[in-house]
């Protein structure tokens, strides 16, 4: 079996709209550390599917072994090493996404309103300049 279960570009681009709409659901809810914790992963879907387009590979499995001799890794969550892996160049909101951090679904903290819109802000404007550079 292998590491990578869902890992086509089809799949990841459907898993980034669905964990987006998640993440919006529970800002609905009032439900901030979980909507900023899903909101994050709708952004590392989207960096992965911008990485399999840069590299011309259709699966995250073949990317990696395209990549094996590099010193890159791309099982990993880090939404800058991503970002930097796809040239794609920082601006403002980039700082407050890679706030991101998955260890967020252990946390008791509970997130404000603000900060979670802040965070949403930040995301939305990340992924339109994603797109536009993908």
């Amino acid at each position: 079996m292998t590491a990578y279960r869902f890992q086509g570009i089809s799949e990841l681009r459907k898993a980034a709209i669905q964990r987006r709409t998640d993440s919006e659901h529970l800002l609905q809810e009032s439900r901030f550390m979980g909507a900023m914790y899903l909101r994050g992963y709708s952004v590392e879907c989207l960096l992965k599917v911008g990485l399999l387009q840069k590299y011309g590979e259709m699966t995250l499995e073949l990317l990696a072994r395209k990549l094996a001799k590099e010193p890159v890794e791309i099982a990993t969550h880090s939404l800058q090493r991503l970002a930097l892996l796809l040239d794609f160049t920082a601006d403002a909101s980039s700082a407050k996404v890679f706030t991101w951090d998955p260890q967020w679904r252990y946390s008791p903290k509970a997130a404000s309103r603000k900060e979670c819109q802040a965070f949403f802000d930040a995301a939305s404007k990340f992924e339109r300049r994603l797109l536009n550079h993908i």
